[in-house]
């Protein structure tokens, strides 16, 4: 069987660690061919203790190998996993699991994620169906859906399970890093997560990367997990995902199709602003818009710009198949935001319509 790193980043996990471990136990994944990866992000709480005194004692027993990286340093969630990741692949490990701090699996589910990958060498990443910790007949997320304007949103979170169909195998836009296995050989072609991106988007824009490169994403419904999910109004999380989600576009579309988006980037860019203002996150705006003017973020937006075109293989018109018009299943959902859903897919359907390179 392949060699799987599992890659963990323990920031405020002291609660979950345990349970993970667990979890981690239970794998029906050969353990000789497993090696846990934790990642100390400079985490305040008493998470390397538990690791030491408890995960740690575990190795070789229930538990596989298990390496703890801890510099005292909190790279954010793309600095922290690519510092394990980048580790995995030095040392000839053939897949990358990002398992978030807050999550389990079923025993079956690093095995199916496996098999999924070595069945099809195009297919570069590969989510389970997750769904809540606490409600496990609700899903969080069935893959993640790129929005016309650059948001990244989990499809059919808080549905229940019997309303949803998703076929088992079934191709998505981009796979959600909550729990994700990246093929190591696609990794070294398009890159690590992009670390410039502290926190958000990070799961889409290597998703994306991946489709530019010619791989697939999908998700195996035939195996679960389990999130502790909560939806925050923290002020820097809106921040992160406006700024972000403008550097994902800028650097991905060829430029007669941003020009194409430009009215429609503008139009949402419009309806933001009083939605900010109702719901908390107008500091949040202020400060996106004066990130965006800084030359650092115009240096990533080109690099990664650069990065895109050397990797391209297939047309704009082919992303475009992957994209949404519409936000839904979010906690953020209002009236504006539902008649902005039927213009912006009209504008969608006519973007496709027009755009053949």
């Amino acid at each position: 069987m392949p060699k799987v790193a599992i890659i963990y980043l323990a920031y405020k996990t002291e609660e979950y660690i345990r349970a993970v471990a667990d979890s981690i136990a239970k794998s029906t994944y050969p353990k000789e061919n497993l090696h846990w990866f934790i990642i100390i992000n400079d985490s305040p709480d008493t998470v390397k203790q538990i690791v030491e005194d408890e995960i740690l004692p575990r190795e070789g027993k229930d538990l596989p190998k298990i390496t703890v990286i801890d510099d005292g340093v909190n790279r954010g969630f793309a600095g922290g996993n690519n510092h394990g990741m980048q580790w995995a692949i030095d040392h000839g490990y053939e897949y990358v699991l990002l398992w978030n701090g807050d999550l389990l699996t079923a025993p079956d589910t690093t095995r199916i994620l496996v098999e999924t990958l070595e069945e099809d060498e195009l297919i570069g990443s590969a989510q389970p169906l997750i769904m809540y910790w606490h409600e496990r007949e609700r899903v969080n997320v069935s893959g993640g859906v790129f929005h016309l304007v650059g948001y990244g949103y989990a499809r059919d979170n808080r549905k229940l399970l019997s309303e949803i169909e998703v076929p088992d195998g079934e191709e998505i836009a981009y796979a959600s890093g909550a729990i994700v296995l990246y093929r190591v050989d696609a990794l070294r072609k398009v890159g690590l997560l992009e670390h410039g991106f502290f926190m958000y988007h990070e799961d889409l824009e290597l998703g994306l990367r991946l489709r530019l490169a010619g791989y697939h994403n999908v998700v195996r419904t035939e195996t679960h997990a389990f999130h502790d999910y909560n939806f925050s109004r923290n002020p820097k999380k809106f921040a992160w995902i406006e700024l972000n989600r403008y550097i994902v576009l800028f650097s991905l579309y060829r430029l007669p199709t941003l020009l194409l988006l430009l009215p429609a980037m503008i139009g949402v860019e419009l309806a933001t602003w009083p939605l900010s203002m109702m719901g908390g996150w107008f500091g949040a705006k202020l400060h996106v818009l004066g990130e965006m003017l800084k030359p650092k973020n115009w240096a990533l937006t080109w690099r990664m710009r650069k990065r895109a075109r050397k990797l391209r293989v297939i047309r704009d018109r082919e992303m475009l198949e992957y994209v949404s018009g519409s936000i839904a299943d979010q906690e953020v959902l209002n009236p504006i935001v539902r008649v902005a859903n039927i213009g912006l897919e009209m504008y969608l359907s006519a973007l496709k319509f027009i755009v053949r390179w």
